[in-house]
């Protein structure tokens, strides 16, 4: 399943493994926890998560590899029982996470897979009962709705925004 949501808390626990103590990660978004794992969530309260989740032997697991930060929004005063993940060094191995994300990036795939249900769900709950749409007027409408999701939750927007000041500025000096 697909989550879309803004994170209230982050908890970090440590636990005994065969390699020794570990740390292990989950976040909590619209009322719910969510398993890392042992991944550092790279999140944090307030920030806007998509990520997609198993429920699993352990509860809510959050799929490895799917977990994405779509933008910062106002902290969430945290719960005191919460730890601050930021205090925890970040693993060497976790690669940073561009943004905007890039045309052939495999981040795009699950990002256009979150926009494509979103859009399924809000066209699917805005039609009245016994309306007569064809079923390509409705794949259109989908597509095109899911493509301006994909576009704003990728930075493609704030890409483009940005290159248009920068020609602003350009046609300004030239003048």
């Amino acid at each position: 399943m697909s989550i879309h949501g803004v994170v209230e808390a982050v908890s970090k626990k440590e636990v005994k493994t065969k390699f020794g103590m570990k740390p292990t990660f989950a976040i909590k978004v619209d009322g719910e926890w969510y398993s890392c794992g042992f991944t550092d969530p790279r999140a944090g309260s307030g920030d806007e998560v998509t990520f997609e989740f198993t429920a699993g032997r352990y509860g809510n697991e959050i799929d490895k590899g799917t977990l994405m930060r779509t933008g910062s929004g106002k902290p969430v005063p945290a719960p005191a029982v919460a730890d601050n993940p930021a205090a925890a060094p970040a693993p060497k191995s976790a690669p940073m996470r561009p943004f905007p994300i890039p045309a052939l990036h495999g981040d795009r795939a699950i990002i256009r897979q979150n926009a494509l249900a979103h859009a399924t769900r809000i066209i699917s709950h805005s039609m009245q009962p016994g309306s007569a749409f064809s079923i390509e007027d409705v794949t259109t409408t989908v597509i095109t709705m899911a493509r301006k999701f994909e576009a704003y939750a990728c930075g493609d927007l704030d890409a483009a925004q940005a290159a248009a000041k920068l020609v602003e500025k350009e046609l300004a000096k030239a003048n």
